[in-house]
């Protein structure tokens, strides 16, 4: 597939389970995680009353994020997710749905989050 006035590659779906994706212009990796906190906001549509579970963002791009947390979610478009962290002085809140993760090591996953 390629972009009609550039020539290059675009970007592929990301669909079901998959590895980590290749680097992005689009993205850049930070140089020391951004602590978070993540919340579950809705299932299938329904609000969910939940904590919150600290995670550590490690790359934001133009329309999604990655993030590493010690939890093993489920790779499905219906399951939302809210974070909020703080860059001084900033407050940062996302928004959005888990569209690809990846195991890296014993209890320790990585995700991209679409927002």
């Amino acid at each position: 597939m390629h972009t009609p006035r550039t020539g290059r590659r675009r970007a592929r779906p990301v669909t079901g389970k998959r590895s980590r994706p290749v680097a992005s212009p689009d993205r850049a990796s930070l140089a020391l995680p951004l602590e978070a906190d993540m919340t579950i906001l809705a299932i299938n549509r329904i609000k969910v009353n939940a904590g919150s579970t600290p995670v550590q963002v490690t790359a934001i791009g133009r329309g999604e994020f990655q993030f590493i947390s010690p939890l093993n979610l489920p790779n499905k478009p219906h399951l939302w997710l809210d974070f909020k962290s703080r860059i001084p002085r900033y407050p940062l809140w996302l928004q959005g749905k888990i569209i690809w993760h990846a195991k890296i090591g014993e209890n320790c996953y990585e995700y991209g989050v679409q927002v």
